[in-house]
């Protein structure tokens, strides 16, 4: 995997962990709002229902013993109607309320889940990286002990042939010079070495 390529897919990873946390952060904020509005329509779908329960006692009582208040009994059928259709209307906020927690409830579980996974592929990908480095580092060792052994050879080579007497020869009109000391037609070689120059 080439290193630029690794940096992007870490880059990528790490920014998708970063916008999953932040993703799941204004969810769990949205759950808690959605959480405070859902006690205050319970709370006062509580206070409809006592007011619910009081105006039908209070009805009832209207009934038995002011027979012939009829104005009045109008007025309170009219309140507890009233009352009635904001005890419908209350109750169908807290059903859509309930659906949206549900709804948020599961956002925050799959953004969770991703986050998790993402953070678990970038666990994966450092600890890929750290065992091929291990794996780099104990390739350039084996190297590196493979060409000392190949110099210390080369070394004890070297050594062998210098003992056994060749200290090199000229080669001269495409003929090796090699061993005309002791043949019958000597020739004399004239060489001349230069010093080295500097660049």
């Amino acid at each position: 995997m080439p290193k630029q390529e690794g940096r992007a897919i870490l880059w990528a990873l790490v920014a998708g962990v970063v916008i999953a946390t932040l993703l799941a952060t204004k969810l769990v904020v949205e759950k808690r709002k959605l959480a405070s509005a859902y006690q205050e329509a319970t709370a006062t779908l509580t206070q409809l229902q006592e007011e619910q329960a009081r105006l039908n006692e209070e009805l009832t009582q209207a009934r038995e013993t002011m027979e012939g208040q009829s104005t009045e009994l109008a007025s309170l059928q009219n309140e507890l109607s009233i009352l009635q259709t904001k005890l419908g209307q209350t109750e169908q906020e807290l059903a859509q309320l309930r659906q949206a927690n549900e709804h948020l409830t599961d956002q925050v579980a799959t953004t969770t889940q991703e986050k998790e996974a993402l953070e678990a592929k970038l666990s994966n990908l450092k600890e890929l990286k750290l065992a091929i480095r291990d794996v780099r580092r104990k390739l350039w060792h084996q190297r590196w002990e493979t060409w000392l052994a190949r110099m210390r050879e080369q070394q004890v080579d070297d050594q062998r042939r210098l003992a056994e007497g060749n200290r090199g020869y000229v080669v001269h009109n495409s003929k090796s010079t090699l061993g005309a000391a002791g043949s019958s037609s000597t020739t004399t070689l004239q060489v001349r070495v230069l010093e080295p120059q500097t660049e």
